[in-house]
C-alpha cells in the first residue's frame, strides 16, 4: 500500500533509448533530496528494440513495482509504449509522450503491425484526462543527437507543478552520469524539454 506522500513514476520506451539511465538519474536525485526511493526495471527480450519499463517510487512505499492504477506519471519515450502501459496510470495521472515512433523490425518484414502514430495518439487522448505530447526526438536532434531523448524527457518531467525533485538536483546528476564531453549538450537538452512542457502547460 503506497503512502499518500509517495510519488510514483513509470518510465517506458524501447531498448537503446536510455530508460534505465533516466530512472537512475531520478533515483540519485531523490536520494540527494533526502527522499526514500525504490527502482525496479523490466526488460524485453531484445536488448535494443525490446520494451523497457522502469518503476521509480519516491516516498514511503514497500513494493518496488506498481500495480495497475497507481502511477502518478507515465513518462513514455515512444508512443506505442505509452499506449501499452496506460493501465498503470491513476485516474487523474499525467502522461508525457514522445511522439516519435520506433517501428520494430518485425513490422518491416510483416511479422507484426505498427499503427499510424495519429491513431496511437488518438487512443491515448481518449483514455487520459491529462496528456502532453512533445517531439522529444526532434528536440534532442537539435541539441546534438537523438540519443538525448531521455534527457529531454527528464526536462519535461521536471516542469510538472507537483514534481518533488528540483530541476537543479536532476541536472547535477545528469552531468555526473552522461558520457564525458556531453554534459553541456545534455543540460541544454534538459532545458529544452522543460521549456517544451512549460509551453504546453500554459495552454491548459
Amino acid at each position: 500500500m503506497a503512502d499518500k506522500k509517495s510519488y510514483n513514476i513509470i518510465i517506458t520506451g524501447v531498448g537503446g533509448q536510455g530508460v534505465i539511465l533516466a530512472s537512475t538519474v531520478l533515483g540519485m536525485s531523490a536520494i540527494d533530496s533526502g527522499k526514500t526511493v525504490k527502482i525496479a526495471d523490466t526488460h524485453g527480450l531484445a536488448q535494443r528494440g525490446g520494451s523497457v519499463i522502469s518503476f521509480v517510487r519516491i516516498g514511503n512505499v514497500h513494493a518496488y513495482t506498481l500495480s495497475e492504477g497507481e502511477a502518478d506519471v507515465l513518462l513514455a519515450f515512444e508512443p506505442m509504449e505509452a499506449l501499452r502501459n496506460l493501465k498503470y496510470l491513476k485516474e487523474d495521472g499525467i502522461v508525457i509522450v514522445n511522439t516519435h515512433p520506433i517501428v520494430p523490425v518485425a513490422a518491416y518484414i510483416g511479422a507484426t503491425t505498427y499503427p499510424p502514430v495519429n491513431e496511437i495518439i488518438s487512443k491515448i487522448r481518449k483514455q487520459c484526462k491529462k496528456v502532453f505530447f512533445i517531439d522529444a526526438t526532434s528536440i534532442a536532434r537539435k541539441c546534438g543527437t537523438e540519443k538525448m531523448v531521455n534527457t529531454v524527457m527528464l526536462g519535461a518531467l521536471s516542469a510538472l507543478d507537483d514534481f518533488p525533485i528540483k530541476m537543479e538536483t536532476i541536472l547535477k546528476n545528469i552531468r555526473k552520469m552522461v558520457p564525458p564531453g556531453t554534459e553541456n549538450m545534455n543540460e541544454n537538452a534538459f532545458k529544452e524539454g522543460r521549456k517544451a512542457l512549460l509551453n504546453l502547460l500554459k495552454k491548459v
